[in-house]
């Protein structure tokens, strides 16, 4: 990770963290983000609600299995709260447009032996966006039922440039002029599905959930080049078409923790590859920060890294990326 990069993921956390400087209220600094209600013995104190099911409530348990102990008896402990009926069911939609920047470190070895090293900066990566990027587009859709959530991801993004060159001999008796175009396409689409294997109160009011996932990723990467060179003697017009695309399969897991009322935390991480003539391994993990900002949309910024191997009709490309993103997510 370069200076740079160490310093974007800093900020993106340290910003999430002075987010939550004040606590929720009812939640004292000096309780961490557990709030623990009253017990029933106390009179007109609510008692503790308990939640029954596959999700574990630490809190309310706790809080049921202390008032057992002193005695008191099961009628003390309210029935399940019942909640509309189709409300947990109920499908919630979300769409995340969003950009990432990376730095790349890596090399590509070619047929004939040769080893290519492959390494741009931040600041690269921004001057290609900023001087050469064509219409492009990235984005995150996500349908949740219950346990299940199924995610969409696309992106596309178009590079094109060109230079150019003159070269003139001695008493300008030769001249040449030389130009190359470049039109690069990188393409990436996710399809997936998670489930929820667990549910914790890392946070008095909100749970967090921590669910695993599984999916298949398309990549694509096209490049077209065109070279002319002009001179009294030589003359050169060279065309160059190269594409080629591969699914990884990948399973992972991921955690949304709620820090406080408007701030969560997020964490993804998965593995995947081997299939075919894709990847023998790549690796991918995103950590962000989301703030509330109406009832309905949130900012995320966060940091990615991303990391492949590939070996395929003679070429053996490993490359890693890392960089800052951020997105605006909106639910419905």
């Amino acid at each position: 990770m370069t200076p740079t990069s160490r310093l974007a993921a800093v900020a993106i956390f340290a910003g999430g963290l002075a987010a939550c400087a004040s606590p929720p209220r009812g939640v004292s600094p000096s309780d961490g983000a557990f709030d623990v209600p009253a017990s029933p013995d106390v009179a007109g104190a609510p008692a503790a609600p308990v939640t029954r099911g596959p999700n574990f409530d630490l809190v309310a348990a706790t809080a049921s299995v202390t008032d057992r102990s002193r005695g008191s008896d099961e009628s003390a402990v309210p029935a399940d709260p019942v909640a509309p009926e189709g409300d947990a069911d109920a499908w919630k939609f979300s769409f995340t447009p969003y950009f990432w920047l990376f730095d790349m470190d890596g090399d590509v070895k070619t047929k004939a032996g040769r080893t290519l090293p492959i390494s741009t900066s931040l600041h690269d990566s921004y001057e290609l966006a900023k001087d050469h990027i064509e219409p492009s587009f990235a984005g995150h859709f996500e349908g949740s039922s219950g346990d299940f959530t199924f995610f969409l991801d696309g992106n596309f993004l178009h590079f094109k440039g060109d230079g150019g060159t003159s070269i003139t001999g001695p008493g300008g008796l030769v001249s040449v002029d030389a130009s190359l175009d470049v039109d690069l396409k990188i393409m990436q689409a996710e399809i997936g599905e998670t489930y929820r294997i667990a549910e914790f109160h890392a946070n008095a009011k909100r749970p967090a959930r921590v669910e695993i996932l599984a999916g298949a990723r398309w990549n694509s990467l096209t490049l077209d080049t065109d070279l002319e060179i002009d001179g009294a003697r030589v003359s050169v017009d060279n065309e160059a078409h190269f594409r080629t695309s591969w699914v990884d399969p990948f399973v992972g897991a991921r955690t949304r923790i709620p820090v406080c009322e408007a701030v969560n935390f997020s964490l993804r991480g998965d593995v995947g590859g081997g299939l075919g003539e894709g990847c023998q391994n790549v690796w991918n993990v995103v950590a962000g920060v989301d703030w509330k900002l109406s009832e309905s949309t949130s900012m995320f910024l966060g940091y990615r890294w991303y990391d492949m191997d590939r070996r395929s009709g003679g070429r053996d490309t490993s490359i890693q990326f890392e960089g800052p993103g951020m997105g605006v997510i909106i639910q419905f």
